[in-house]
């Protein structure tokens, strides 16, 4: 449920829309690109004062975890 999700799961999952070919998980020259966008939507979160700064650099440090 999305209510279980971290708040990286969720950035990641909201980072897809834009590219999901680019994004895939389980094609292994895509997760630093994957990285990268899931990062970006944290801190564009933080920007926006959705989130605390702290919370975003919590989250960007979990691990992408895929296929």
């Amino acid at each position: 449920p999305p209510a279980d999700l971290s708040m990286a799961e969720a950035a990641y999952l909201g980072a897809l829309p834009k590219a999901p070919n680019n994004y895939r998980l389980d094609v292994a020259d895509n997760r630093e690109r994957a990285k990268d966008r899931r990062d970006w939507v944290l801190q564009r979160m933080a920007d926006d004062g959705l989130i605390t700064v702290s919370a975003a650099r919590f989250a960007q440090a979990e691990p992408l975890i895929g296929n």
